[in-house]
């Protein structure tokens, strides 16, 4: 079994002080075979239409697969 709450504390602290963390993206679960994240959208997220950015959602989901194969369950790659 893996510790969680290491894995998902320590994805947040490697994205502190990056656009990720700007964005307000924040990691919420891990399993064998998945990392979940969610990002808050506020009006900072908005284009000057008032609709959600595209880069901001592409940026969400991005980061979110980008980190999943970095995650270490006990000494194995997912």
């Amino acid at each position: 079994m893996f510790d969680k709450n290491f894995i998902l504390n320590e994805a947040n602290k490697r994205c502190e002080g990056t656009l990720v963390s700007t964005l307000g993206i924040v990691f919420t679960d891990v399993g064998e075979h998945f990392l979940e994240a969610k990002m808050e959208v506020t009006p900072a997220h908005h284009q000057p239409a008032g609709v959600l950015h595209g880069g901001a959602c592409l940026l969400y989901t991005s980061d979110a697969a980008d980190d999943t194969p970095c995650v270490d369950l006990g000494g194995r790659r997912i």
